[in-house]
């Protein structure tokens, strides 16, 4: 039999396809194969994530105090609805041009906010605001997502998001007959949903699953505050913050931030073990309102240049700050609550001097703001920001065991410990013959120092189907019981692994 040897398709994927009929897309006209090729495939564990599991610190929301969990019985969180949210956050098929995607306008590396002061949708246009962070949505109080509240469900948000003309532009009817010629998703939303009917909204549903799968809870406050809510046996309250004055853990700078974080009120608009706001308010940017924030949804007066204060995890990365990313950085921020609050009608109680009547003037000294620095930068978590289950499935790269988290010490049930490791995508030159996939389709690849291979044979969303090891530089797998469609072979060695598609008739 005639040895094929294929062309290498981005450095990793070779294909063999057979004549099928041809489809119409959004992108023109393309058979199945075409289009599933006409990307990566989402680089998947071959079982799903834990996201539906995490343990969650009592300072935050965990066990019985769930401060304000947005967990909605309709749309529960499950371990597969947010794998098949992962593929679609990083899809840039979800926009109208295919060139955006919601990871573009929030990026894990900026604490899934975006460092640009404005993003950048569809056609280059603008947003209005800046992009706020997703870290830990599912427990902002409101229930009230975006600066002004605007939506008050995580399905909603990511609705607007798709459909806004100036983000995604995309229409609810085009998104799902896209969706449906793109070959993996079929399996996923099975997976997800028990069938593979895909629906605008279940598209809705698996993003706000994977959305309220971003737990940040490794930080350096976060590791204190626990073992010192553990040590003290003390219950959570409304307003979560220990009741000593500092943390062995803590430098004296992030020890003397913290007291000042609360003792100058901070406190009462970055409230819980979230730092999130409880209300809307108006925290004196400027005299006379440039964006009427909330009063633009209520249509009131007193309301208008009133936002929500979102959460302070992972501030150091998310600038620039503030709705309309008018401050760069956290100096800037605090010289605003120093010196610079302005007496807007809308004014926050909290920062009104209730001696004069006039905005406060807190009059941060240097060695001041230096301290608040420091303890804002220990709501940091690099745990957070390079999970594995939050990475970009579309990137080459590979399929990470979860490492254990700091936190875990502190949580003994928790279990995101999974997955085996899978190497890293290197160069291998495989064959995958006949073409198309008949009755029997074998692969052939390198293997000079007959090194253990796992042969794997996987559906178009990443389910092994067959499994095999060899040591030889060939293997088979039979066609029998296989339903019509497009498989993946990949070969896996210890430091290599191939994949390649074929198409069976």
């Amino acid at each position: 039999m005639k040895k094929l040897l294929l062309p290498t398709i981005l450095g990793i994927s070779v294909l063999i396809w057979a004549a099928i009929p041809s489809i119409p897309t959004a992108k023109g006209t393309m058979n199945d194969t075409e289009h599933a090729m006409s990307q990566l495939l989402p680089l998947l564990p071959s079982s799903p994530y834990n996201y539906s599991r995490i343990r969650i610190p009592q300072h935050i929301g965990g066990d019985s105090t769930g401060f304000f969990e947005y967990n909605p019985p309709t749309n529960t969180l499950t371990d597969e609805g947010a794998t098949l949210g992962r593929v679609l956050f990083y899809d840039t098929e979800l926009s109208i041009n295919s060139q955006v995607s919601c990871a573009s306008c929030h990026d894990a590396a900026f604490g899934f906010s975006d460092s640009a002061r404005f993003s950048h949708g569809i056609n280059n246009q603008l947003t209005d605001r800046n992009s706020i962070g997703l870290a830990n949505a599912r427990f902002q109080p409101l229930q009230a997502f975006f600066w002004s509240g605007d939506e008050d469900t995580l399905k909603h948000q990511v609705k607007t998001a798709i459909t806004s003309s100036k983000e995604m532009g995309m229409h609810l009817d085009t998104l799902v007959q896209r969706l449906q010629t793109i070959g993996y998703y079929p399996g996923l939303f099975t997976d997800a949903f028990g069938d593979p009917a895909i629906t605008s909204d279940r598209v809705f549903s698996a993003l706000g699953q994977f959305v309220r799968s971003f737990i940040s809870r490794n930080s350096k406050f976060d590791i204190a505050a626990e073992t010192n809510f553990q040590q003290s046996g003390t219950e959570a309250f409304f307003f979560f913050f220990p009741t000593i004055d500092s943390f062995p853990s803590f430098s004296q700078s992030e020890n003397r931030g913290y007291r000042l974080f609360i003792q100058s009120g901070c406190i009462n608009c970055h409230a819980t073990g979230n730092f999130v706001s409880l209300f809307h308010s108006n925290n004196g940017l400027d005299l006379v309102n440039t964006d009427l924030g909330l009063g633009a949804s209520t249509g009131l007066a007193w309301d208008e240049g009133k936002f929500r204060a979102p959460s302070l995890r992972n501030i150091e990365l998310t600038g620039p700050f503030m709705h309309d990313g008018r401050f760069n950085t956290l100096e800037e921020v605090i010289d605003h609550y120093s010196t610079g609050i302005q007496n807007n009608p809308n004014l926050a109680p909290e920062l009104i001097d209730s001696n004069t009547g006039l905005p406060r003037k807190f009059n941060f000294t240097q060695t001041e703001k230096e301290d608040l620095i420091s303890f804002l930068k220990t709501l940091t978590d690099t745990w957070f920001l390079d999970d594995p289950r939050y990475e970009d499935p579309f990137k080459v790269g590979q399929v990470r065991t979860i490492p254990v988290s700091p936190m875990s010490s502190l949580l003994p049930d928790d279990t995101t410990v999974v997955l085996s490791q899978t190497p890293v995508f290197t160069e291998l030159e495989a064959i995958a013959f006949p073409n198309p996939f008949m009755d029997e389709v074998s692969i052939a690849f390198q293997n000079e120092k007959k090194e253990p291979y796992e042969i794997r044979l996987l559906n178009i969303s990443g389910k092994v189907i067959q499994s095999k090891t060899t040591r030889n530089d060939m293997a088979s797998f039979s066609r029998k019981d296989l339903p019509k469609g497009v498989y993946i072979i990949q070969a896996k060695g210890p430091s290599k692994l191939k994949s390649i598609l074929v198409e069976a008739e």
